[in-house]
């Protein structure tokens, strides 16, 4: 590739660290206690009013709120997030639950029941299981963060309890790795995800937080989110600190008030949505890519090797240019898609069909690699192919 594009590049990320960006309320401040906002893919953001007893939406077209679904004492919606299937999962604050709903509130699964304390946030992975964490409160001090296996079984299971106050949890973009924040406290953790039981190990101190409001001793630190560079958003009290793949700050913006948690969204999931008690705001970040969970989650079952699978003729290989031709003959190929080596997915290819051929089209700021490209045809059919990019 050339060395202009990848200068270019890297000139992009620096200044997405360095300038910090303004908050825009979005709401009057009618909510009693926000929190857990999860982007729909579409147009939404669905937040949890813990308070309220519902879960709030958010129309990022037309600056619009609805009330999406109330629920019933004594559950409390918190964190919140969407499976690969686009079914909210929810913590039910207060009686220890964990549920699959529609997005009109309708329980499809419960997942975990009984949790010790309140569940309070979750993270889902690639597999479809779920990290949840409960901290404890003045009549039960237990502080555990739970992994829920995935449906069927969904075996729940205390991974830790060595953390004050576990609030936010996030897995890193390459699905290595458990963050948890800790509210008492002022550091971020990181474990070892086992990926054949989604246990975790290995707890070291990731990154540690700025005091950036010394009237309060504690950090308050509480949801996160991630960018496609691997930087890491954490919200704590008046701020959402950034910090690096190496745990460094890199970033700071900040608020008038407490931010709960943040996820990105929009079209280019290059908004970041945060919610503070009362608020809704948006942070817009031009130059920054969201990461989403469990979509963009590296698929650890991709293989090159599945002889079960469509095998197509990819050339030229290597390519140094931003085009590839597939030789696909009469199949019609609705998916073109590109992972790295650990398959995680890079981009969604845009491609265009002549005769027998499909040609490929790569995004110029892809870096040199060897890469894995799967081809889907409307048959349902899949075909991966190796690709080396020089």
């Amino acid at each position: 590739m050339k060395l202009k594009l990848l200068l270019l590049a890297l000139l992009f990320n620096f200044s997405a660290s360095v300038f910090s960006q303004t908050p825009v309320k979005l709401s009057t401040g009618q909510f009693g206690f926000a929190e857990g906002p999860a982007w729909d893919r579409n147009d939404n953001i669905y937040f949890s009013d813990v308070s309220g007893r519902i879960v709030e939406k958010y129309s990022v077209s037309n600056n619009t709120f609805t009330t999406a679904f109330t629920i019933t004492s004594p559950a409390r919606t918190n964190g919140l997030m969407f499976n690969n299937d686009l079914d909210l999962v929810v913590c039910d604050f207060r009686d220890g639950n964990v549920t699959r709903r529609n997005t009109s509130g309708t329980i499809l699964e419960t997942l975990a029941t009984g949790l010790v304390n309140n569940s309070n946030d979750l993270c889902i992975d690639k597999k479809g299981g779920t990290y949840v964490t409960a901290p404890g409160n003045s009549s039960n001090p237990t502080n555990n963060v739970y992994y829920i296996s995935p449906s069927p079984s969904t075996t729940t299971t205390v991974i830790d309890n060595t953390i004050g106050f576990p609030n936010g949890v996030i897995i890193s973009n390459d699905g290595q790795s458990l963050f948890v924040s800790d509210s008492d406290d002022y550091d971020i953790y990181k474990f070892d995800i086992d990926l054949n039981t989604g246990l975790i190990s290995n707890k070291v101190v990731y990154a540690t937080l700025a005091d950036n409001d010394n009237t309060e001793t504690r950090s308050l630190a509480d949801g996160m989110a991630l960018d496609t560079n691997g930087n890491l958003y954490v919200t704590t009290k008046k701020s959402i600190q950034v910090f690096n793949t190496s745990g460094i700050l890199i970033n700071t913006i900040v608020f008038g008030e407490n931010p709960t948690n943040c996820t990105f969204g929009g079209t280019g999931l290059n908004t970041l949505f945060v919610t503070t008690p009362n608020d809704l705001y948006s942070v817009a970040l031009p130059t920054v890519t969201g990461f989403q969970h469990p979509f963009d989650l590296p698929d650890s079952n991709l293989s090159v090797n599945n002889n079960n699978k469509l095998s197509f003729n990819v050339s030229p290989n290597p390519t140094s240019s931003y085009n590839l031709n597939i030789i696909v003959g009469n199949n019609e190929v609705i998916k073109v898609s590109l992972y790295n080596e650990m398959g995680q997915k890079i981009e969604d290819c845009r491609f265009k069909k002549t005769n027998n051929m499909v040609t490929v089209h790569f995004n110029h700021n892809i870096n040199p690699g060897l890469y894995i490209l799967t081809t889907t045809t409307s048959k349902g059919k899949v075909s991966n192919n190796k690709v080396v990019i020089e």
